[in-house]
């Protein structure tokens, strides 16, 4: 149970010879997606407004949470730290995750109401993460050796940002678990071919049905590494939609980040100087 729930063909074919030596170039390109998504810097620092529109709202439910990554291994072992400061009644709400490859991953949530640190168990990082259209694995990643891969096509894919249109050259890879899921069945990633990162990723039920379609919206550098500076995800059987916006003037890669920040003695008490606190979107 979740603790958190919601309201050129001929250009294809020469790829494929080319990327003959992989064992797998559809998995090689999920872990350059991976990469380029979840693993780019030693490090990050930075401010998300959460903006999730239930259906029927008017107003957006906005949370704006500080996010804290660090990589112990590229490719490899990350921790994370996840704190809420907006709105007041989840203030200081906050989560450790310790990313793992082949066990399962150490998570955290600390409840400020209860003051109780509260253990996630692996199966609820798909669940809603803090009423969203997210989960937590979509937020701190998914290694591409739990799917197996292969490359449907390569299409132009577009994006209405800003009042413009992109256009990504993209691989289309289709993604099935190597374990049965409870909600996913398959997936199926629109990748960047520029940069990498996913522009596109629709998630299909066991019933073949979408049930969740990811979006990024915007992408641009920041200290040299390509950004997704708003995303989306749409439910499309719950009508809702949640959109993440980062903030790109405190947004910082490789910064001394201490590893004692994911320890749990900092759920409750974080240090001071590494939270930015403003509440302003």
């Amino acid at each position: 149970m979740c603790i958190f729930t919601k309201r050129a063909i001929p250009y294809f074919i020469i790829l494929i010879s080319t990327l003959t030596t992989y064992a797998n170039p559809a998995s090689d390109i999920i872990k350059k997606a991976n990469l380029a998504k979840h693993y780019a810097g030693s490090n990050l620092k930075t401010r998300i407004a959460m903006l999730v529109y239930y259906e029927g709202a008017k107003k957006p439910n906005k949370k704006i949470f500080n996010y804290i990554k660090k990589d112990v291994k590229n490719g490899g072992k990350q921790k994370y730290f996840l704190y809420f400061t907006y709105p007041p009644d989840i203030y200081k709400t906050a989560f450790i995750v310790h990313k793992h490859i082949n066990t399962d991953d150490y998570r955290r949530l600390y409840l400020p109401a209860s003051q109780k640190i509260l253990m996630i168990n692996g199966e609820k990082k798909q669940c809603p993460f803090m009423g969203s259209d997210f989960s937590a694995e979509d937020i701190t990643g998914r290694h591409e050796q739990m799917d197996n891969h292969r490359i449907l096509k390569e299409e132009m894919y577009s994006v209405t940002s800003e009042k413009q249109r992109l256009h990504y050259q993209t691989y289309v890879i289709e993604s099935i678990p190597k374990i049965k899921e409870e909600n996913t069945s398959k997936t199926i990633t629109w990748v960047d071919q520029k940069t990498f990162l996913p522009v596109r990723k629709v998630f299909y039920d066991h019933f073949s049905e979408q049930y969740k379609i990811y979006k990024a919206i915007l992408i641009k550098p920041i200290n040299g590494y390509p950004t997704i500076i708003k995303s989306e995800m749409l439910s499309p059987l719950e009508e809702t939609k949640t959109v993440f916006l980062l903030d790109v003037k405190n947004t910082y890669y490789n910064t001394d980040i201490p590893d004692n920040l994911f320890e749990d003695s900092s759920l409750r008490s974080p240090p001071k100087e590494l939270i930015n606190f403003n509440q302003n979107e």
